[in-house]
């Protein structure tokens, strides 16, 4: 029996000694709940906030029955050099 007892102390002081570390894990989540409760507050008295914001209008589109003069420079060609068509391909890398 006294060898459970002294297995029994060391365990009681550890069960104890998180109980304390749990109570300041939950003031520290408490402050951190309180603080978010003021930052969302003060998001939902923003302008703006919480109504639809307005439509902006469309982008403007390039007309399908204009003719564009696009200055090919030294690009990479295929095809005649001089002719009455030129197709473009503009592109990126992301």
């Amino acid at each position: 029996m006294k060898r459970f007892g002294f297995l029994l102390v060391p365990l009681m002081l550890t069960a104890l000694g998180c109980q304390r570390e749990d109570q300041n894990i939950n003031k520290k989540l408490d402050d951190i709940a309180q603080r978010l409760t003021v930052i969302e507050s003060k998001i939902g008295a923003a302008p703006g906030a919480g109504a639809a914001r307005a439509q902006q209008p469309a982008r403007a589109q390039p007309s399908p029955t204009a003719v564009y003069a696009v200055p090919v420079g030294e690009s990479a060609v295929i095809g005649a050099k001089h002719a009455k068509v030129t197709i473009m391909e503009a592109f990126t890398f992301t």
